[in-house]
């Protein structure tokens, strides 16, 4: 209950009229108004506010923090889903918020900077020829052209390489000025797939597509989810020391991807076995090779260990298990 509704109700618990309250408090009638609907009440009125309400300072401070403290809500800057994104990517990514002076500016920059030309179907081609170089004279004689300048050096170094994203989302609803942490699920994902990322970090530029990497990382999560989030993908079958072992279908895939990021979303972790005859058989290996090291001259061989058991296991990781409940709660 927020804050507004709470001294409503306690008033007229008082069997109190707004401009009796008022009167006692010291305030208008219409501050009592206010404070029913839509403004908190100041500090200084709180110590009369209590006495004539006969409220306690805990019921009083809990629909004060409720009101003025609300929950976190979808369009936050700490609601944000940071790990959707590559983590050297995700600084100039939160940047993207513009205001309306720097919205305006790329709109003319797109109209005025760039050339249009009729192609065979009959459809409009632009091709980019300079960001200030054409603008109307009007708008920077209005804005003058050293703001304009600052205007632009700010407006840049926010949308960075992403200005035909930014462009494409403003046009759906170009009276708003553009603000990443208030865009849609399908708007993020539509910024995955503008994203290029380079496979190797080095010279060789083998890039992939961001959006496209996202969507079979989120199939192999769910494949962990569907096995209680620890998914065999081999298993050992073979003598302790030769340590071979032996790969189902599927492990390639998750283990290109925990290469290819660095265990971000998922990793392997290998479990030796709880067989019961394994243990046994263990137990008595270590037993015996505890007595072997004693009494080694009187041994003709070192006991030999039992075959290892055990399985190479993937779990997700806390940014798998975010990205995967962002998708089912989002997107499924």
């Amino acid at each position: 209950m927020t804050l507004y509704l709470f001294l409503k109700n306690a008033r007229e618990r008082c069997n109190m009229t707004q401009e009796a309250l008022a009167e006692k408090i010291g305030v208008s009638p219409t501050t009592i108004q206010n404070w029913e609907k839509k403004t908190l009440p100041d500090i200084s009125h709180w110590p009369a506010i209590l006495e004539q309400l006969n409220l306690s300072k805990e019921e009083f401070f809990e629909h004060y923090e409720n009101t003025a403290l609300p929950d976190e809500e979808e369009g936050s800057v700490s609601s944000f889903p940071d790990f959707l994104f590559p983590d050297n990517m995700v600084n100039q990514i939160k940047m993207m918020k513009l205001t309306a002076d720097e919205q305006e500016l790329l709109g003319l920059e797109g109209l005025y900077s760039a050339t249009y030309n009729m192609n065979e179907y009959h459809e409009f081609k632009t091709t980019e020829t300079g960001s200030l170089s054409i603008l109307p004279y009007e708008y920077v004689r209005r804005v003058g052209a050293f703001h304009v300048m600052n205007l632009s050096d700010s407006l840049h170094k926010k949308i960075g390489g992403y200005r035909n994203y930014v462009i494409a989302q403003i046009k759906m609803n170009p009276e708003k000025p553009f603000d990443i942490f208030k865009c849609s699920v399908v708007q993020l994902l539509h910024l995955c797939d503008e994203i290029e990322v380079d496979y190797y970090n080095d010279c060789r530029h083998h890039h992939y597509n961001w959006g496209t990497e996202l969507r079979n990382i989120i199939k192999l999560l769910e494949c962990i989810a569907d096995a209680d989030n620890s998914l065999v993908i081999a298993e050992a079958n073979n003598n302790h020391w030769t340590n071979n072992w032996k790969e189902y279908d599927n492990y390639s895939s998750f283990a290109k991807s925990i290469e290819s990021h660095s265990e971000q979303w998922m990793k392997i972790v290998e479990k030796e076995s709880e067989n019961p005859d394994y243990l046994e058989a263990k137990e008595k290996y270590e037993k015996d090779k505890r007595f072997y090291e004693e009494h080694a001259s009187m041994m003709d061989h070192a006991p030999v260990p039992p075959e290892y058991h055990g399985t190479k296991n993937v779990e997700m990781t806390e940014r798998g298990q975010q990205l995967l409940a962002w998708y089912k709660e989002n997107i499924k």
